[in-house]
């Protein structure tokens, strides 16, 4: 099976995942972002404590554009960034849950549209498979950029 066998929506986890492509994505392993060969996987929490974690990411405005921001660690010179941004990886997955427990949902594939090389660097995709009518996905979509604090 391949991550193009999901179905949009789909609640699933880490482990699914990483029996999905034989690989571990236990613990550490799997935060935020992780490449199995050609793909590249995107882990968001959409609502965050700004006390501990104050990435801004979501889908802006409930529109398929997706914003997400990098660990401060990262920048357009990091390999998997920089893959991305120069188009030698357009196999981006994304899943997000509202909060830092549970299931994430299958949002789809994302396409690369524009960066903000900012700390941190901002990175602004299209949601290929956007889909208002999923009912999973509109929850996601719900929570842009701008409303996704506690």
């Amino acid at each position: 099976m391949s991550l193009d066998e999901l179905k949009l929506g789909s609640l699933t986890n880490r482990m699914k995942i990483g029996e999905i492509l034989d690989i571990d994505l236990s613990g550490w392993k799997a935060v935020g972002i992780n490449r199995v060969e050609d793909i590249i996987i995107l882990w968001v929490n959409l609502e965050k404590d700004i006390t501990k974690a104050k990435y801004n990411n979501g889908f802006i405005d409930k529109s398929p554009i997706f914003q997400w921001e990098c660990q401060k660690k990262q920048d357009i010179y990091s390999k998997d960034i920089n893959d991305m941004i120069y188009k030698e990886v357009t196999d981006i997955h994304l899943f997000c849950r509202i909060s830092d427990v549970g299931p994430h949902t299958y949002m789809g594939k994302l396409k690369y549209m524009k960066h903000e090389d900012y700390r941190p660097l901002r990175i602004f995709f299209k949601s290929v498979d956007f889909d208002q009518s999923n009912k999973n996905c509109n929850l996601m979509y719900n929570h842009s950029p701008s409303n996704n604090r506690i």
